[in-house]
């Protein structure tokens, strides 16, 4: 679902930004950056809440899957739009034909989508395991949340910093 939302907003974005021979405006670029790396400390924050044995989220077991599949998803989403999403339809500029815009963004979302699920379920299957063990699964949330929590704030102050000498 990571990797359909993902693909999704690319698609959307690219074939919207070709279909008016525009480019993403560096603000917009920025600004969907900026989410993605407040949305990775929001969600290192959570996984790290949860980890701490800490009331007011549900923990990840008790979660329905149907919302994980809906969460997923939207990370997909707000994630193709910033990095990746941003240099494709940058890309699409360079490409002279309409057929080849939209080969390329069905390759890429193909590719991405493809790849993203080989990373879940090739980390899924460890986590699973520990699932069994709750103890271990608690410091691999704490690690995660933090690192999560690290690298998005990270990435915004740098992104933050990039913005103001503009």
């Amino acid at each position: 679902m990571w990797g359909l939302g993902h693909s999704l907003a690319i698609g959307g974005a690219s074939l919207l930004l070709a279909s008016l021979s525009s480019e993403m405006p560096h603000q917009w670029a920025f600004g969907l950056e900026f989410g993605v790396a407040v949305m990775l400390a929001l969600m290192g924050g959570r996984a790290l809440y949860t980890g701490l044995g800490l009331t007011g989220f549900p923990a990840l077991s008790n979660v329905q899957p149907s919302r994980t599949r809906r969460q997923a998803l939207g990370v997909g989403l707000v994630h193709g739009l910033a990095g990746s999403g941003a240099l494709t339809a940058f890309m699409l500029g360079t490409i002279p034909t309409t057929a080849a815009r939209v080969l390329f963004v069905l390759l890429f979302a193909l590719g991405s989508t493809l790849s993203m699920s080989v990373i879940s379920g090739g980390l899924g299957w460890p986590f699973a395991w520990l699932g069994e063990k709750q103890g271990a699964l608690r410091w691999v949330r704490v690690g995660a949340g933090l690192t999560a929590v690290v690298c998005g704030m990270g990435w915004g102050w740098s992104l933050l910093a990039e913005f103001k000498q503009l």
